[in-house]
């Protein structure tokens, strides 16, 4: 008596947001990936161009401090 087929529009609309969620996922996971890759790569460049230091007790230094926002919008 009650007709529960779904119309076509509506399974392809729900099928593309899955299919749409699924790539965003592979997506994010392959920008990780890379970002570590990135990371790795240019900490090998920038540590051909640093030198060892080492300090004494007594030795005076300079020590800059950055702030850092970490709070997101």
């Amino acid at each position: 008596m009650t007709n529960e087929r779904v119309e076509p529009e509506v399974k392809t609309a729900y099928e593309y947001v899955l299919d749409l969620k699924d790539r965003l996922q592979s997506t994010c996971e392959l920008a990780q990936i890379e970002l570590q890759n990135s990371q790795i790569k240019q900490k090998k460049y920038y540590d051909r161009r640093t030198k060892v230091r080492t300090f004494g007790k007594g030795d005076e230094v300079l020590v800059l401090l950055s702030q850092i926002q970490t709070s997101c919008y």
